[in-house]
């Protein structure tokens, strides 16, 4: 199986003002951001999307709170072909 890197992004905002929460989650859907967990967001590991997910990190800063971007990889070929299917049927969708 030839491993695949991912991008991941994990963030904390505070609460309220709740249209930040609301900007971010619109901006990683737009860009088809695939959620794994509570604020845990993956996109394939590219240039464009390690850019896309340091803007987004910025405007979490800027909103006081916090963000994490990671790279990685599944360990199991499973979790691998599960997110490969998610990000096939957003594309489809769209």
């Amino acid at each position: 199986m030839e491993e695949k890197e991912w991008l991941i992004l994990n963030y904390i905002l505070p609460k309220k003002p709740s249209r930040v929460r609301v900007s971010i989650w619109r901006k990683l859907k737009k860009h088809n951001s695939v959620n794994i967990g509570h604020a845990m967001w993956v996109l394939p590991l590219t240039e464009e999307n390690i850019e896309l997910f340091k803007e987004i990190s910025n405007e979490i800063f800027q909103n006081n709170g916090e963000a994490y971007i990671m790279k990685s990889s599944f360990i199991d070929e499973k979790s691998t072909n599960s997110i490969i299917e998610t990000f096939n049927k957003v594309r489809d969708n769209d």
